[in-house]
């Protein structure tokens, strides 16, 4: 289609604008809709967290009965009429007859239209909260409607628990001042005071059963709503919190037993004057160019939050220890040194410490280089940036292979007793070290008295180990945590995998802005590794499947979805959407 030109071209995905799009479609006309967002829905859009499934709405849509899967189904109508939705951030309209997308590409069109413009006040204005509780709404006592001017909304998702959508108005101009340097700490205070108002008007005990949960900020809403150059605060707060692409360039090399830390510095002749700003746990992509290939690869930030404070930009320290076999860490190891230019996502995950979900005392469960999250947890308290009390039980087979050690005890020092790190080896005996692994035995001794949120971080061996062991604490489901599942390497090792499907061979047709690969894939392979060493250039983010940034049509054929860490919405399960 991008070849031939198209009679119209859409602006925005959301239900009005596929519901025109479709009509045209089917009266003869060739449409084409851009999205800058990466699903349908405009302002009904969805995404999981864990077993639950939440739709954001938006106040000025009013409480439709259209939801995420009616979007998803109007995407896949227009196409079987030869119709295009293309989700491209940066795709512009430059000429009247003509729209210009980020790869270059130039589309001739005969009209173009813009279906939706948001109510930019409400846009400034509105914050939601997104809540998954343990317990059905009916156990509260919750119903949808509006209490003290906090709209509610309780929302379709599993058996046995609830969705909660808390949707308020803030005053004109509280937005106005919010800064990237405090924008976490106001979204953590602001959804705090919503749930405490909330649990006022309602009597419901709602921060006693928090499983999960988000909050969409004003710059949450403009992101999504807003086009990029929009002149308008929270649209400009948002492009610096979430940048399409970052640019850093290596600063700092430091050498350790197994592996190495890179300080990564904002690269001011690529466009990058400062890094984003990030919460402590959180992770960066970083693209990598292996001979050809384009490989996405994710790393947990080490450094704290507070690194990307300092007026020169600041910078992010990430530390990568070499895997066996792994293609990532392997190129990074052999070839990144100071000056190495490095293509980075702006920073993502939910493994966070969340003052409302949380409890007061953590306690933290690390194997081998899954430290570097707490090493940054603990930045944070030492910077004052975080308010907890800090329990960690790190893991390594040797005590010369701990990583990280000596900086980890001196932050430690400077946390006024909020921090205690416990070592456990299991190759060797160290005096004054725990011998072993991190069993019951070990959890017994050291976990904290009282109610407690357990972090998980390292391995899925490790993590698999580590939570069967913290049964002993008799936690419920909502205060244990732990990182992305990771990629699978081999499916076929999972308990559901197909036992019919053992030694078969594939051949997978990729097909992207025109262009169409033909890749081999052995059965139990990712699709997204079956792209990569096939030369697809298609972005990654997470490589587990929870994000949804690759989300992709399957045109025919059947996959298999590794269900632990499948974040697609039933929308997208229902049609054809896969997170390779």
């Amino acid at each position: 289609m991008a070849d031939r030109g198209v009679d119209i071209v859409i602006r925005g995905a959301g239900l009005q604008a596929l519901t025109k799009a479709v009509a045209l479609a089917e009266s003869g006309k060739k449409v084409l809709v851009v999205e800058q967002g990466p699903k349908p829905g405009g302002r009904i859009s969805a995404f999981r967290r864990g077993r639950y499934e939440f739709e954001t709405g938006f106040p000025g849509g009013g409480e439709s009965s259209l939801r995420y899967a009616d979007a998803v189904a109007l995407d896949a109508r227009l196409r079987e009429l030869g119709g295009e939705v293309r989700y491209d951030r940066a795709a512009a309209v430059t000429e009247k007859n003509a729209v210009t997308l980020s790869d270059g590409t130039v589309i001739p069109c005969g009209e173009a239209i813009a279906v939706f413009g948001p109510d930019e006040e409400l846009v400034d204005r509105t914050f939601t909260v997104f809540l998954g509780l343990d317990v059905p709404a009916e156990a509260l006592d919750i119903q949808s409607g509006t209490a003290g001017g906090i709209r509610c909304r309780v929302l379709p998702t599993a058996a046995g628990v609830c969705a909660l959508r808390l949707t308020k108005l803030l005053p004109e101009g509280a937005f106005d001042a919010v800064t990237e340097a405090v924008y976490f700490s106001w979204k953590d205070r602001v959804a705090r005071e919503i749930v405490e108002d909330f649990e006022k008007e309602t009597g419901a005990d709602i921060r006693n059963h928090i499983e999960e949960m988000d909050a969409a900020t004003p710059a949450t809403w403009a992101r999504r709503l807003l086009p990029p150059d929009h002149p308008g605060h929270a649209r400009r707060l948002a492009n610096a919190i979430h940048p399409a692409i970052q640019h850093a360039v290596v600063a700092e090399v430091t050498e350790r037993e197994y592996a190495k830390s890179f300080r990564l510095v904002p690269d001011a002749e690529k466009g990058t004057e400062k890094l984003a700003v990030f919460r402590a746990g959180q992770y960066i992509t970083l693209k990598l160019d292996i001979g050809g290939r384009i490989i996405w690869k994710p790393y947990s930030i080490q450094s704290g939050p507070g690194a990307v404070l300092a007026p020169d930009g600041g910078g992010y320290t990430i530390t990568i220890r070499r895997a066996l076999g792994g293609l990532g860490s392997e190129f990074v190891l052999d070839h990144w040194k100071v000056g190495t230019r490095v293509d980075l996502s702006a920073p993502m995950g939910d493994f966070y410490y969340s003052p409302l979900r949380d409890a007061r005392q953590v306690l933290g469960l690390a194997g081998g280089s899954g430290i570097t999250p707490f090493f940054s947890l603990v930045s944070a308290i030492a910077d004052g940036i975080e308010d907890l009390d800090l329990t960690i039980l790190y893991g390594s087979r040797t005590v010369s292979g701990i990583l990280l050690r000596e900086e980890l005890e001196e932050l430690a020092a400077r946390c006024g007793g909020k921090v205690k790190i416990v070592h456990v080896i299991s190759d060797e005996a160290a005096e004054g070290l725990e011998r072993g692994l991190i069993s019951r035995e070990i959890l017994k001794k050291y976990a904290p008295a009282g109610d407690m949120t357990v972090y998980f971080s390292g391995g899925g061996d490790f993590r698999d180990y580590a939570l069967k062991e913290a049964e002993i604490l008799c936690l419920p489901r909502r205060r244990l945590r732990h990182e992305m599942f990771g990629e699978v390497k081999d499916a076929r090792v999972l308990p559901d995998w197909p036992a019919a499907v053992r030694e078969e061979s594939f051949t997978v047709t990729a097909r992207e802005d025109g262009r169409t690969w033909m890749l081999p894939c052995r059965a139990g392979q990712s699709l997204m590794d079956a792209m990569e060493r096939g030369g697809v250039g298609a972005s990654f983010r997470c490589r587990s499947g929870e994000c949804g940034w690759c989300r992709t049509r399957l045109i025919s054929g059947e996959v298999f979805a590794v269900g632990a860490s499948d974040g697609r919405p039933e929308g997208d399960r229902a049609n054809g959407w896969i997170h390779p």
